[in-house]
């Protein structure tokens, strides 16, 4: 059962005043001129609430695709790859409602998932056997979320012509928000995972 007590109580000090911090910088881009902050803030709170959801209400999916045995990385990455094509989904109606440019890698939706899955396979693809070996706590997988993000951002953005140095530290000031965001990629599979081994 989730208990944002238990969550809080687990979370190192110095991640959830960096996470606090976060958050005021959401409601300043929420509130501010710029339409790529905008899209980037209502993204990392319609995915956070997504990621909510999803952790409250997946037991009965999650039991049942347990039950079925075989599979399992076909699964776990099915999974992944579900919440990443969500989260492409998301990044692209909120740039298109908010009539903002750049925020995604192309303005056609299957452009971006054909250009941005590929990435998101190998990320999962070796999430699988990070979280096998590792077996990370809830907290855990949000921060290893936050590090894919800032990792995938930074490699999409470089190849596309922008600096993979400025990614990065645009990427650890906003760890958090990645951490959000990527949680709707990371947390399915993670899960599933979870009661595999259990």
């Amino acid at each position: 059962m989730f208990s944002p007590k238990l969550v809080l109580e687990k979370i190192p000090k110095f991640l959830l005043s960096w996470f606090i911090l976060d958050i005021i910088l959401l409601v300043i881009w929420i509130s501010g001129p710029d339409n790529t902050n905008k899209v980037v803030a209502t993204v990392a709170l319609t995915v956070g609430l997504l990621s909510f959801l999803f952790y409250e209400e997946n037991q009965g999916f999650t039991n049942w695709l347990v039950q079925k045995p075989r599979f399992k990385i076909i699964k776990f990455l099915l999974l992944g790859l579900t919440g990443a094509v969500f989260v492409e989904m998301i990044f692209w109606f909120w740039e298109k409602a908010l009539g903002a440019g750049g925020v995604t890698v192309s303005s056609n939706l299957l452009i971006n998932l054909a250009i941005t899955l590929p990435i998101y396979f190998l990320a999962l693809l070796s999430f699988w056997f990070i979280q096998k070996r590792k077996n990370y706590s809830l907290i855990g997988i949000f921060v290893l979320g936050g590090i894919y993000g800032l990792i995938i951002d930074s490699l999409i953005n470089g190849f596309f012509g922008g600096s993979i140095l400025l990614g990065l530290v645009y990427g650890l000031i906003g760890l958090p928000i990645f951490m959000v965001i990527y949680s709707l990629i990371l947390l399915p599979p993670a899960l599933f995972l979870k009661k595999t081994q259990s």
